[in-house]
């Protein structure tokens, strides 16, 4: 087994190179349904894609939450939309989990606000930073006060011949 470190929208392996691609928090920077299509390719027939994407929890969600990641991330969407996507770009879904609130609070916003400044001071505070820094605590805020409506669900699917 070997672990290779590239840019995952424009991957330098041939085609089927692959048995897993596995992905956590990272294809919302390309998209759900662009990293699929980007990263299918490079899986053998019958090789598996494992990834976390940002997910509706719910049906009904607070309008101060759902204008937020309608903005920040549009493709945002329910397990069951996701699952569609993963069929409709050539998979089959094998399993869904959403994680758990600690993976969250504790494994990402925590650290995340704690190193806000630090952060701040390096940029020396400049109106970007500090727009940015104000963006995590309101995301980080947000989910603490409506985290059992979004979260990063897992998703399991193997690549269709």
């Amino acid at each position: 087994m070997e672990a290779h470190a590239a840019d995952f929208s424009n991957l330098p392996f041939p085609g089927e190179s692959f048995d897993l691609i596995c992905s956590e928090g990272a294809i919302y920077n390309i998209g759900f349904a662009a990293g699929l299509a980007v990263w299918r390719p490079f899986l053998k027939p019958g090789a598996f894609l494992a990834v976390s994407e940002l997910t509706w929890l719910t049906a009904q969600r607070a309008a101060p939450l759902e204008a937020f990641w309608n903005e920040a991330y549009p493709e945002v969407a329910t397990a069951s939309a996701k699952l569609a996507i993963l069929e409709q770009q050539g998979f089959r879904p094998v399993g869904y989990f959403p994680l758990p609130p600690s993976c969250w609070v504790e494994g990402f916003y925590a650290p995340l606000e704690a190193s806000l400044p630090t952060f701040l001071a390096r940029q020396g505070s400049s109106a970007e930073a500090e727009a940015l820094a104000q963006g995590v605590r309101e995301e980080a805020t947000l989910y603490r006060r409506y985290g059992d409506q979004v979260g990063y669900g897992f998703y399991i699917a193997q690549r269709l011949p």
